[in-house]
């Protein structure tokens, strides 16, 4: 790992038990760290066999707090599965892909057992769940600008499957929602193609302009943000990578404007978990989880 800034906070994961391998992560409502394994080695694979597998693979999911794993559970794998934990304990499964009208997303209890299930759309790409139990989901550009509730780019949905808002602006389309999470109730992304900076509050959208393109990760506080990733090098498109960027930002009343950047090599790794949530920027790499709080990083400015 690539030299940290001192207001960093690294802890190391625990290795996976037996039989089971790691696959993905996501951050829960009280900030703690959900690991999702699967009882199958996916890394010989290719997409199509990785499909198949999918049928009879199990998930294991657990919270990792303070270096301890907790509350794991057992559950039935969906293909290429988004993972959040709701705050009532339950657990939301959606598989990434789907074809029309299939009930992709499940909602499954603490026993491992689904309760509900629902059709979340297509192509999903990022899942993120608030503390009142909303489910946001946000989509690639295989599924926006067709049928909803994927054609928006981003919807949420309650916890019983309703959708019950999806993004409509005239001054922003989004083809692919590279980055989204929550401060709170709030939810903020980072869009592909303009990259522009969104805010939904009680419903409502405010839009910053950001010369920064390429994002994959965005934490927010206050009125500053941090993106994190770009774009990597590409022999005559653009020759300067920026895949490996964290970048600090402030808002004002129109725009983004770069405060301080700094290069972290493990933001560009093939199979980096990148995901802001809190005002926290998290990084899973290496079997590392490391955090950088936007706040400290404006504190150690001043």
């Amino acid at each position: 790992m690539g030299v940290l800034p001192s207001f960093a906070i690294v802890s190391p994961l625990p290795l996976p038990p037996i039989g089971w391998h790691d696959y993905g992560y996501s951050i829960s409502h009280d900030g703690a760290l959900t690991l999702v394994r699967v009882d199958q080695d996916f890394s010989s694979l290719g997409r199509r066999e990785t499909y198949v597998a999918w049928a009879t693979t199990r998930l294991r999911l657990s919270n990792l707090r303070e270096g301890v794993e907790t509350d794991a559970v057992e559950t039935a794998a969906s293909p290429w599965p988004q993972v959040e934990r709701l705050p009532t304990g339950h657990w939301v499964v959606a598989a990434a892909r789907a074809q029309p009208g299939s009930h992709n997303a499940r909602i499954v209890n603490e026993d491992g057992h689904d309760e509900t299930a629902f059709e979340a759309g297509d192509n999903i790409v990022s899942l993120v769940a608030t503390p009142c139990g909303i489910i946001w989901t946000g989509y690639g550009d295989e599924s926006t600008g067709g049928p909803p509730p994927a054609g928006q780019g981003i919807a949420s949905f309650t916890s019983g499957g309703v959708c019950c808002w999806q993004f409509d602006s005239a001054d922003c389309w989004i083809s692919d929602c590279y980055a989204l999470s929550c401060n709170g109730e709030d939810v903020w992304a980072c869009t592909y193609e303009d990259f522009p900076i969104i805010r939904v509050q009680n419903g409502q959208i405010t839009l910053w302009t950001n010369n920064l393109r390429g994002v994959t990760a965005i934490a927010a506080n206050g009125d500053h943000v941090i993106l994190a990733g770009g774009y990597p090098a590409m022999d005559g498109v653009n020759e300067d990578a920026t895949d490996d960027r964290l970048a600090l930002l402030r808002l004002d009343d129109r725009g983004a404007h770069l405060v301080a950047e700094m290069r972290m090599p493990e933001v560009a790794e093939r199979g980096a978990f990148l995901r802001g949530r809190d005002g926290v920027l998290h990084i899973v790499i290496g079997g590392r989880w490391v955090q950088i709080a936007v706040q400290d990083w404006v504190s150690a400015l001043i």
